[in-house]
């Protein structure tokens, strides 16, 4: 089972519907993950996940409705994350905003960022949410050394776009930059 860090028991730290942390809480918390994981050469992987077409239930259903759905595919990340296959994996997990959820995840080297990310997806378009059979797509970045927190969060976020805009219901892998020590640094040439 993954180990779940949730260690903010302020109020405020906590989205009530999901239970999850909230994005200031999870955006805190991935900030400090991030140097921690550049200082120890830790491997890291950001999963947006956002949920397909809510408005669409919202707009048939009702607004419970739609809550029901974005509380059901967070007990269906918790459930994931909770499975043996990820027992030697360490996650951190948030509302990202409305209709999206977000999963940091420190992986052991076996399993990729895209393996969780597709286990995430399969679970929650897996069974139907009542009325409503609902899907996500994911944005996954894979930290660099060198990459702020900010900056891996920017390129999930075009991911994660890139996934909604090609049809959705899939998981699109961000291009990894090359790490901060080996970018070539740009000088002018002299003039002949």
């Amino acid at each position: 089972m993954a180990r779940l860090s949730v260690p903010l028991d302020a109020p405020c730290s906590r989205d009530g519907l999901t239970r999850f942390l909230t994005r200031p809480a999870f955006l805190a918390l991935l900030g400090e993950r991030v140097e921690r994981a550049a200082q120890r050469g830790e491997s890291l992987a950001l999963h947006l996940l956002d949920v397909d077409a809510l408005r669409s239930v919202n707009d048939r259903h009702g607004q419970r409705a739609g809550d029901d759905v974005l509380r059901g595919c967070a007990e269906r990340v918790a459930e994931e994350l909770a499975a043996e296959r990820w027992r030697d994996a360490e996650a951190l997990v948030g509302r990202y905003d409305g209709d999206a959820l977000a999963v940091l995840a420190e992986l052991p080297p076996a399993p990729r960022s895209t393996d969780l990310a597709e286990a995430l997806r399969a679970r929650i378009a897996g069974a139907p949410f009542g009325n409503a059979r609902v899907t996500v797509s994911i944005g996954v970045a894979e930290h660099r050394i060198g990459e702020s927190a900010d900056e891996l969060v920017a390129r999930a976020e075009r991911t994660l776009h890139l996934a909604k805009q090609f049809g959705a219901d899939r998981v699109e892998l961000s291009p990894r930059p090359p790490a901060a020590t080996r970018r070539a640094s740009v000088t002018a040439l002299p003039r002949r």
